[in-house]
């Protein structure tokens, strides 16, 4: 994955609201939503994190920083480039940045067709399936403490 790269996007900027019509185009129309869901004052406080392959945008991730833990929401990796291991390698950068900011775990809420890749990726289901826009998911969490006491 040498050709891949992630960084925090700045709120506003260029490559904030090509990250914006990724997710709109994985996220939201293909359930007849668009953007407008997405509340733009909150964005300015998450961590919008953005994925380059060669330089193209392929996927984004924001991070609300909780407490001791992080609400990873809004995961999308571009159509082109899922299956190749990106998705994983965000969820690592993810995980680097929740560690990096002193948090026990990582969290999102997962629609049904994303628990496969969530449990490859170390996380463990949370709670019962709920609706979320008309969209079955459920809370995936993973704690990024591990703790080597028996």
């Amino acid at each position: 994955m040498e050709h891949i790269s992630f960084q925090v996007i700045e709120f506003g900027s260029d490559a904030f609201f090509k990250m914006m019509d990724l997710r709109d185009t994985v996220l939201y129309k293909p359930i007849g939503l668009t953007r407008s869901i997405d509340n733009f004052d909150n964005e300015k406080n998450y961590a919008n994190i953005a994925g380059f392959y060669d330089g193209r945008l392929c996927a984004t991730a924001s991070l609300v920083v909780k407490e001791s833990e992080i609400k990873m929401q809004r995961v999308a990796i571009d159509k082109n480039f899922q299956g190749k291991g990106i998705g994983s390698a965000m969820l690592k950068y993810c995980e680097k940045y929740a560690e990096g900011h002193n948090v026990d775990t990582i969290y999102c809420h997962a629609r049904s067709e994303a628990y496969a890749f969530y449990l490859k990726n170390g996380y463990s289901f949370e709670g019962d399936e709920f609706d979320e826009a008309g969209i079955t998911h459920r809370m995936m969490k993973k704690n990024l403490r591990v703790n080597y006491e028996s």
